[in-house]
């Protein structure tokens, strides 16, 4: 439980620092968790897409292009697709139970 609450306070300190949206920095921290080099800059590429789709959490529309655009992000960071295609789902999975609170 130490460790947890310990790595939730990282958590939050790394996000103040380094000034992206809690969904960017969601992206970030678990390209991070998956050894992903160029975490920060792929997730920053992602900043855009939560700006077009604005209401990915109420319309399946926004959603499902949100899930493309990610996914295309990630292929071109040289992951590959189903690695990237696995991460997304996680991703949105996280950020949907996230918004829930």
């Amino acid at each position: 439980l130490k460790t947890l609450i310990e790595e939730m306070a990282r958590a939050q300190q790394q996000e103040a620092n380094m000034q992206m949206s809690p969904e960017v920095f969601t992206v970030y921290w678990m390209l991070q968790g998956e050894g992903i080099t160029a975490a920060a800059e792929t997730a920053r590429l992602m900043t855009p897409l939560f700006e077009t789709y604005p209401h990915w959490r109420t319309s399946e529309e926004h959603e499902r292009r949100l899930k493309q655009d990610m996914l295309k992000i990630l292929i071109q960071a040289k992951i590959q697709p189903k690695q990237a295609s696995a991460l997304t789902q996680r991703v949105m999975k996280i950020l949907r139970e996230g918004g829930q609170t």
